[in-house]
């Protein structure tokens, strides 16, 4: 019994510190540090564990108390329908006693939006792999990201939200609220298989929303695949439904709408692991496609919504450079 209680206060770091964990090559640089709370893995399973090296990122689990950015941001809503964002700033504070992970990679100070994704997106696939190779457990809650610099010391939180000023607001007009219950009542009439895509595809649909950048274009791209691209045809497929929808000839439908270059898009960052930074614009785009392609099929109105967007400003402009 009192080797396990020295292994526990061995294991129970009051309280990390992050200068302590990061290597002393990277303390005069900016570190993105992610944390996130483990789960069923005792005390003594965390005594005197090394740090190691994944996909360029150093991972460290330990018991304590982890640090993490104590933040809270509101979005009020006023009764004009506009909207506060209140921010209130603690600072780096610790969570409970418990079994944490740590990843720490080094990126630049302030940080472009195409190395932002790139950070995060390593991340990401090191947490996948852990997950992939250790088991779920080893990464379940996250806790946030900040970037730290050890020499400073600064801290930065490392969040990111979408303004609801940037979109219009709820329609609850009698006419939309009928067409809820028409898509509803449609949905219904379709025959099992052609449901069953439906249902899927909003499911793509909802991760596009939650999601920004590549992440967000890959999610709608999937979105419409599995709602309007059936197999063998694909792309052409949609493309004969939007000529049908639009009155257009196919040629025009390609040269306006751009599906194939879209496809591209899509295929050198699913082939060539590019991370372009994608224009907010662009996915507004494809959502506006999926709502045409959705009310299309299921023989409502369609209200040509991704043609208005086109209308708004020149297509060419939203392609990212690859």
């Amino acid at each position: 019994m009192p080797d396990v209680q020295d292994d526990d206060q061995q294991a129970r770091l009051t309280e990390i510190d992050l200068a302590e964990l990061i290597p002393a090559g990277w303390h005069d640089q900016p570190v993105w540090i992610s944390s996130y709370r483990a789960f069923r893995l005792p005390t003594s399973a965390l005594v005197g564990t090394e740090p190691f090296e994944l996909l360029g990122v150093r991972a460290q689990l330990f018991w304590g108390r982890s640090p993490f950015w104590n933040s809270t941001l509101t979005l009020r809503p006023q009764p004009d329908g506009g909207v506060v964002a209140e921010s209130v700033v603690d600072g780096v504070a610790h969570a409970a006693d418990g079994p944490y992970l740590l990843l720490m990679t080094p990126t630049e100070a302030g940080g472009t939006p195409e190395a932002v994704e790139v950070t995060r997106s390593r991340l990401h696939s090191v947490v996948a792999l852990l997950r992939l190779a250790i088991g779920r457990n080893i990464a379940v809650e996250p806790l946030g990201d900040l970037t730290f610099t050890a020499s400073a010391p600064n801290v930065t939180a490392q969040q990111s939200f979408r303004s609801p000023t940037f979109d219009p607001a709820p329609d609850l007009s009698g006419v939309r609220l009928q067409q809820l219950s028409d898509i509803d009542q449609a949905i219904d009439l379709l025959e099992e298989r052609q449901r069953g895509r439906v249902a899927l595809s909003l499911q793509w649909f909802f991760d596009a929303q939650d999601n920004a950048g590549v992440d967000s274009f890959l999610s709608y791209w999937f979105a419409l695949d599995a709602l309007a691209m059936p197999k063998p045809s694909g792309v052409k497929a949609f493309e004969g439904r939007l000529a049908a929808m639009y009155g257009l000839e196919s040629t025009e439908v390609k040269s306006q709408f751009r599906l194939g270059r879209l496809k591209n898009v899509r295929d050198r960052i699913v082939h060539e692991a590019l991370r372009p930074l994608i224009h907010i614009r662009l996915l507004e785009f494809l959502s506006a496609l999926y709502w045409d392609a959705l009310l299309d099929i299921l023989r409502l109105d369609v209200p040509r919504a991704a043609g208005l967007v086109l209308a708004a400003q020149d297509i060419e402009e939203w392609f990212p450079s690859l």
